[in-house]
């Protein structure tokens, strides 16, 4: 009796984390159109009088910090998967080791995890210290980071 609440619960967390992740890659999306917009008619959507480059780096940052959060909840939502749908515990439970079990049961393909990879590289690369050169180079391939997650979520839902 006490194993099936335990399932029943961890089931509903994956759930309650699908839909954050959801929500978190709508916001990163949003950010990226925004961006996306401001790069190609900046005199159409702002006023005269407005500090376009303060603007567009305040911008950026929100779409870093998006993107930050969206990592989290992806490689969070593979271990809860992981642990709920595919009966796995992974041993380590860092992002790195979470995407390797993923890739390995076969959940997301070597691209995926290597994206994936790649992206936690990104992430942690804005934890320490904050140098603009790091966000241009996280803004730039944030589109193609999105997809991917998007993808995966797609094809991940919960059961």
């Amino acid at each position: 009796m006490r194993e099936e609440r335990e399932e029943v619960v961890k089931e509903g967390r994956l759930a309650i984390h699908y839909a954050a992740l959801g929500k978190a890659l709508e916001s990163l999306h949003d950010a990226i159109n925004l961006l996306e917009c401001m790069l190609q008619q900046p005199q159409a959507i702002f006023p005269p009088g407005i500090d376009y480059e303060t603007l567009m780096l305040c911008v950026q940052d929100a779409l870093v910090w998006r993107f930050k959060y969206s990592v989290d909840l992806t490689w969070k939502y593979l271990k809860n998967y992981l642990e709920t749908e595919v009966k796995i515990i992974p041993e380590v439970l860092g992002p790195k080791h979470i995407i390797r079990a993923a890739a390995k049961a076969a959940l997301i393909s070597e691209k995926e995890a290597e994206m994936l990879m790649e992206m936690v590289e990104a992430r942690n690369q804005t934890s320490h210290i904050y140098r603009q050169e790091v966000a241009e180079l996280i803004s730039s391939a944030t589109p193609a980071y999105y997809e991917t997650m998007l993808h995966i979520i797609q094809r991940l839902p919960p059961k």
